[in-house]
């Protein structure tokens, strides 16, 4: 039993940093596919992700104790069964049980070769539920899906984890094919026994209204973040164009004149301009972050016509210039004062208070809007915009 436990502790273990490495791209394709997360819908990709990790721990664990792990020439043989049925044989000739005597049905639970059997069944039968439940797949191919699967952990055992030890560490045994595809076709036809009080995934969002959904602040930080991944390649280029033509130097770092700092903040606020005032005006709200996302910025004050404009470039300017002179514009005053004025150590402390009492007020005001039902932060209250979610335009057939 031991054999199995750890295996499934050390999936327990790494399921958290392997489903954290996925929430990025997971969320996206969520945002893209269905403009919102649903709870069911994750809830059960995330539990197949922990069986998938788990299942395959179950058949990698536990390593020899070095790589240089052959017996003897010829080892493949050692760690082969190619008999097909072997396993039924086995199961006759070990057990203690009297098949006349349905009394002695229990003793097979603690033989190894029924177990061992009954292992490989029960390692696919997930793979029949999550077939069947969430991806729709027919008996036939959730039985393909299964045999896949065990060609898979067969071929893992076969080459040493493929490569990485010099011969098979666990057995290659042809009895897994069927005992492993039995398993998923079983996984298939209970699925409506496992799943009776769950809804049924063709309706999870059937009455889901996008337009009533408000975005939250994980959506817009992803948004942000790819936003912030562009704009910097865009000023980046810039600044690398002016280090060339201006400084004649290929890397342009220089920051320690007046003029360097000025270039920098003209360099910033055109980004600005550009990246998140003329490139949504013309998409309708929309960068690129955005897009990924699916949300875009509209104005209060026009969003009752759904068929024309719901931004104007106006209204973006005030929502960009305030957040940006706030977030990023005040940093680099502080920067410039204490890099370029002369002032006395009282008000250096002054300053110091200053830069941190902003900063905590605008982490304050982020901490109280999270639980609002509303979540506009200042910048978009001021300029009276807000993200919504994009609806997919549907075509009629």
């Amino acid at each position: 039993m031991q054999a199995y436990v750890k295996p499934l502790m050390d999936a327990a273990l790494f399921f958290p940093f392997i489903a954290l490495a996925l929430t990025l791209p997971f969320l996206i394709v969520q945002y893209r596919k269905y403009g919102y997360v649903n709870k069911l819908r994750a809830a059960v990709l995330y539990s197949m992700l922990l069986y998938m990790i788990s299942a395959y721990f179950l058949v990698i664990l536990p390593f020899p104790s070095s790589t240089d792990n052959c017996i003897r020439e010829g080892s493949f043989w050692t760690y082969s069964q190619l008999i097909p049925f072997t396993f039924l044989s086995e199961i006759v000739n070990q057990t203690q049980t009297n098949f006349a005597q349905p009394s002695t049905y229990l003793m097979l639970l603690k033989e190894r070769a029924f177990l061992q059997a009954i292992f490989n069944v029960f390692l696919t039968i997930p793979i029949g539920v999550y077939a069947r439940y969430y991806f729709k797949r027919t008996a036939f191919q959730t039985g393909c899906i299964a045999f896949g699967a065990a060609i898979l952990f067969e071929v893992t055992q076969i080459t040493g984890l493929f490569g990485i030890f010099d011969c098979p560490y666990r057995l290659f045994d042809v009895d897994d094919f069927v005992l492993n595809t039995s398993g998923g076709l079983i996984g298939y036809f209970i699925t409506p026994l496992l799943t009776f009080f769950l809804p049924r995934t063709e309706k999870l969002d059937e009455d889901v209204k996008l337009s009533q959904m408000t975005v939250g602040y994980v959506r817009r930080f992803i948004a942000f973040l790819i936003d912030s991944f562009f704009y910097t390649v865009l000023t980046g280029i810039v600044t690398f164009g002016i280090g060339i033509t201006v400084y004649r130097n290929i890397i342009f770092t220089r920051t320690d004149t007046v003029i360097d700092w000025f270039l920098y903040a003209i360099i910033s606020i055109v980004g600005v301009l550009i990246y998140f005032v003329i490139i949504p005006a013309i998409s309708n709200g929309r960068t690129v972050g955005k897009w990924i996302t699916r949300i875009h910025v509209v104005d209060d004050r026009l969003q009752a016509n759904p068929h024309g404009r719901t931004i104007t470039a106006r209204s973006l300017f005030i929502r960009y210039g305030l957040l940006y002179s706030v977030l990023f514009g005040y940093s680099y005053v502080f920067g410039w004062i204490l890099s370029f004025v002369t002032i006395p150590p009282l008000m250096h402390l002054v300053l110091f208070f200053a830069y941190f009492g902003i900063g905590g007020l605008l982490v304050l005001h982020l901490i109280v809007n999270f639980f609002t039902r509303d979540k506009r932060l200042f910048y978009e209250k001021w300029s009276r915009t807000r993200n919504v979610i994009t609806e997919q335009k549907r075509h009629s057939s």
